[in-house]
């Protein structure tokens, strides 16, 4: 069996649901650089080589991980986003924000949709290896206080090591080669138990089109619509989420964090946008309330506005008016 080599950051059925006309997106790189990349079909987007690959000690590659447990995945989350279209088609009066009537069953692949596109991009792995050294020796600082004050450590030797840890390029990390692979399916796993525990599901299509970008999952921690994150920022702000942790351990904290958010939007095509919600925090509420309230197209310029504000690229249909104002500065940027 031929490896498979290019995977992507962000499904290609899910992607399809942004093109034009001629099945193609409108894709432009933010960072580091803008740049207008033209347009392009669903499979040359966001294409990582080896994302998913496992290096074995032989120096081959292992893809099972990309032909199995994602692969899955995909086609769980194709057949809850065709569900999703359909369940948004037959929403009267048109336009307006409903809950889905699914049982719990029935919305695990939504779920599931939504934390594999939360946890397998990029962003993520880059947050996780720049906090970790700050975040260990933060632990190792804490740990060392505990053994000097309980007599276990020379005060003497703590200096030195205090110096040794807070000089620049003194302590540095190995990093293991899979560790990101390793932990990809705990964290889908973890995000899925978390959305699946409280959250409940809404849709409402919107009058005129969306963009998505690398990071389409947008988070809100309270009721305010104009503060909101990434998963990648919210692991990065989290010092209990540690990738070096047993596994118990690191879906217990990545579960905790996940179910402290009020509400998530998601763009599930260029035309209609997902809420998650938690019913039972009164920020959940306000948020939901605020989402039903505000005009359709206020809404989807919020979810083009935030994709565009935490994603390394961004892609959308032609008619996408956001899109078009950063083509406009990329090419005037060059």
């Amino acid at each position: 069996m031929t490896l498979a080599k290019d995977h992507h950051t962000v499904p290609i059925f899910y992607l399809r649901g942004f093109a034009g006309p001629n099945g193609k997106l409108g894709v432009a790189r933010l960072r580091p650089n803008p740049r207008w990349l033209g347009e392009r079909r669903p499979e040359r987007i966001g294409v990582v080589r080896h994302l998913n690959s496992v290096r074995l000690q032989d120096g081959t590659r292992d893809d099972s991980l990309e032909r199995g447990p994602t692969a899955r995945l995909e086609s769980a989350g194709a057949e809850a986003v065709r569900e999703l279209l359909a369940f948004a088609d037959a929403v009267e009066p048109p336009g307006a924000l409903r809950l889905l009537d699914w049982t719990v069953k029935e919305r695990v692949p939504v779920y599931m949709l939504v934390a594999g596109m939360m946890v397998r991009g990029t962003a993520l792995r880059s947050r996780f290896d720049e906090t970790s050294l700050p975040t260990l020796l933060a632990e190792m600082s804490a740990r060392l206080d505990e053994h000097v004050a309980s007599g276990e450590t020379d005060p003497a030797i703590a200096s030195v090591l205090r110096e040794a840890s807070s000089t620049p390029g003194r302590v540095q990390l190995s990093h293991p080669e899979n560790r990101h692979q390793a932990a990809l399916l705990p964290l889908m796993e973890s995000v899925t138990a978390a959305l699946g525990s409280t959250f409940v599901i809404g849709v409402r299509r919107l009058p005129r089109p969306m963009l998505t970008g690398s990071e389409p999952v947008i988070l809100f921690q309270t009721a305010d619509i104009a503060a909101f994150n990434s998963f990648a920022e919210l692991v990065a702000n989290d010092p209990t989420i540690r990738l070096w942790d047993e596994r118990p351990a690191l879906k217990e904290n990545v579960i905790a964090a996940v179910s402290k958010l009020a509400a998530i939007l998601i763009p599930v095509s260029s035309d209609t946008v997902m809420l998650l919600f938690d019913p039972d925090k009164d920020d959940g509420c306000k948020f939901t309330y605020l989402c039903s309230q505000v005009s359709a197209e206020g809404l989807g310029d919020l979810v083009s506005i935030a994709t565009a504000a935490r994603s390394e690229w961004v892609a959308g249909p032609p008619g996408c008016e956001l899109l078009r104002i950063i083509r406009d500065c990329a090419e005037r940027a060059r």
